[in-house]
């Protein structure tokens, strides 16, 4: 009898574990409001470490490959670990994403272009694209080529391409984006429903919002293209007053209702409209949301700054606008806190709540900086669903879980576990490997830097590491908390070893909310593994004799360089001085100069190859700095 049971037992086991090999790829539901996807601030004020997965928790946990990378020689590359830390696809990408639940992952190669794998590491799609989305089983990308959209299933099969843009599929259907055709396709690239309408909308719940045109009236139509305003709309039609560019509300006879006098406004929907008035002070400009309802009295009051009507018929409510500070009101709701209103618009809780997005057609996934949930319209927390410690956010990808958890990509069972998590652990060889921590002053802003194991000297690692931490946060460190109220910071890293030499290039990105654009700022840090030294300017590297004479060399090639790109705005005269900022390469090295510094905005961080051969005769090859990498 025991025997039986153990065999019963058995069978099931490998039952379950070939449906869950097998099981298709399902929908992960993409978001529609970018508003709300962002990172936003709190006052945080501590680092840790990324999230990670625990211990072997089920049988199924082996099949989940975990994104890993190495860095050794110039470049980092990623590649995939078992659970057991075990290298089963090569490090050889320039970014990889995890796999998603059909056994497919999206990875850059080397020369920037993006591709599909399976889990043995083979393209399914060859890698000659920019970008992919996935949605409801399929693949979409764009080829620059033919400037048609491509959709591929889990499998890499090509099943149809269209002459026109598509994103994402939403109930099996996709809206086209281009001058070709109008109208939306469903999963074979059949156009099924052909529209004229300029300005469409994903479907949900069977209804799509449309226009016929940018800022005109919108409504809403079924899947057969009818018109719903008088099933969904209570009957009223959006009008705009051309001479004042304000909106109101008629009902069938063609009588306003509501007065046009919105600046921004969308259909009703269940009886409430979202509307928007315009705010032009000496402090405040924009637009101030609010709801109004069918007689056209405000039930959310308009004072906030976005607000946004989920899949489920919760809004969510951007905070009000304080007028001491003059940032425009979309930066206020996409960087700061949010409120959850009820379908019929009734406050569910405070201003709490930073990332607040759509997880599927009854649940939205909300996250308070300490801990990541789901709740229903009622914001009741969803019971079968688990509840993370910490911040971030989750979509649906089949029976998995997929997003961000304390700054790194992970992706979890439906019972919480932590199967993936990419924490951007890397392999320097001879035992050595960073770990990715994070300093994050306010939720909005993140400064990211790795720390160093595996050295052998404690005490040496140690220094490293606070050199590391100095010279990548230090500065950031000492800003008052009030710079991360107007500003957000998003931060970058690659490290690598090449012999000795520890080599580390930070990427920051600030934006000062209301700034036209942001701006970007680069680091390189080199530092001697052997006794902790820091090498920081390239006199280091060149002969003190030579050295004027080896900065007019590069100065020259430089110069050269700059004139085989005569359409950018360089500045008249380059110096290059002892403080120029350079990348060590295997053939040479890469002066770069920070914005503005000797070209405008769109010149970048502009760079210039100089290679040893042409400055030979200037490099102190006896030095430590040129000893520490050959």
């Amino acid at each position: 009898m025991k025997r039986n049971c153990k065999k019963l037992l058995l069978t099931i086991l490998i039952f379950l574990f070939t449906a869950l090999i097998f099981v298709s790829c399902q929908r992960m539901e993409e978001p529609v409001h970018k508003d709300e996807d962002e990172i936003v601030e709190t006052e945080n004020d501590n680092d840790h470490e990324p999230e990670e997965g625990g211990d072997l928790a089920s049988l199924f946990k082996n099949r989940y490959l975990v994104p890993v990378a190495s860095g050794e020689g110039y470049e980092m590359l990623y590649g995939f670990a078992d659970s057991n830390g075990e290298i089963v696809i090569e490090p050889q990408f320039l970014n990889v994403e995890p796999f998603y639940e059909c056994g497919v992952a999206i990875v850059t190669t080397t020369d920037g272009y993006v591709g599909l794998i399976d889990t043995k590491g083979q393209f399914i799609v060859e890698p000659k694209y920019t970008y992919f989305n996935y949605s409801e089983g399929l693949f979409l990308t764009y080829d620059l080529g033919t400037y048609n959209t491509i959709a591929f299933d889990e499998k890499g099969n090509k099943v149809f391409e269209s002459e026109n843009y598509l994103y994402h599929f939403n109930e099996g259907l996709a809206f086209l984006q281009g001058s070709k055709e109008k109208g939306y396709v469903d999963k074979t690239g059949n156009l099924v429903l052909p529209v004229e309408y300029e300005i469409l909308g994903s479907f949900l719940n069977g209804r799509a919002k449309v226009s016929w045109g940018y800022d005109e009236p919108s409504f809403y139509i079924d899947i057969e293209g009818n018109d719903l305003t008088d099933t969904v709309s209570s009957g009223l039609t959006m009008y705009k007053e051309y001479y004042t560019g304000h909106f109101g509300y008629v009902n069938n006879d063609d009588v306003a209702v509501i007065p046009a006098q919105f600046s921004k406004a969308e259909p009703f929907l269940n009886g409430y409209a979202i509307v928007g008035i315009e705010v032009n002070t000496d402090s405040s400009y924009g637009i101030a949301y609010g709801v109004i309802d069918t007689q056209g009295r405000f039930i959310i009051d308009p004072v906030y700054s976005y607000i946004v009507r989920m899949y489920n018929g919760a809004f969510t409510v951007g905070e009000r606008y304080d007028s001491r500070e003059y940032v425009p009101f979309e930066s206020i709701y996409e960087f700061g806190k949010k409120a959850i209103f009820s379908p019929d618009a009734k406050q569910l809780t405070g201003w709490n709540y930073y990332i607040v997005r759509d997880f599927d057609e009854e649940l939205i996934c909300a996250s308070d900086g300490n801990s990541v949930a789901f709740y229903n319209s009622n914001f009741k927390k969803a019971e079968d669903l688990p509840e993370f410690e910490g911040y971030g956010y989750f979509e649906k990808d089949g029976n998995l879980l997929r997003g961000e958890l304390n700054y790194a990509k992970v992706v979890a069972n439906l019972n919480g576990e932590i199967l993936i998590s990419s924490g951007k652990k890397v392999l320097l060889g001879n035992g050595i490997s960073s770990e990715m921590e994070v300093y994050s002053p306010a939720l909005s802003s993140s400064f990211v830097y790795p720390v160093i194991t595996g050295l052998g000297d404690k005490n040496l690692e140690d220094q490293i590491n606070m050199l590391i931490d100095d010279k990548l946060t230090g500065e950031y460190r000492k800003l008052s908390k009030t710079v991360f109220d107007n500003s957000i910071f998003d931060t970058d890293y690659s490290i690598t070893r090449v012999n000795d030499l520890l080599i580390i290039d930070y990427n920051v990105d600030e934006y000062v909310l209301g700034g036209v654009h942001g701006s970007s700022f680069r680091k390189m840090v080199f530092i001697d593994l052997k006794d902790g030294s820091n090498y920081d300017s390239i006199t280091q590297l060149l002969k003190p004799e030579t050295l004027d004479e080896a900065l007019m060399e590069i100065g020259r090639s430089i110069s050269n360089q700059m004139k085989e790109y005569p359409g950018m705005y360089w500045e008249d005269y380059v110096e290059v001085t002892p403080n120029i900022n350079f990348v060590l390469q295997e053939d040479g090295i890469i002066v770069y100069f920070a914005e503005y510094e000797i070209a405008g905005h769109a010149g970048g961080l502009p760079e210039f190859f100089i290679p040893y051969s042409s400055i030979t005769q200037y490099i102190d090859t006896e030095s430590s700095f040129w000893k520490a990498f050959n």
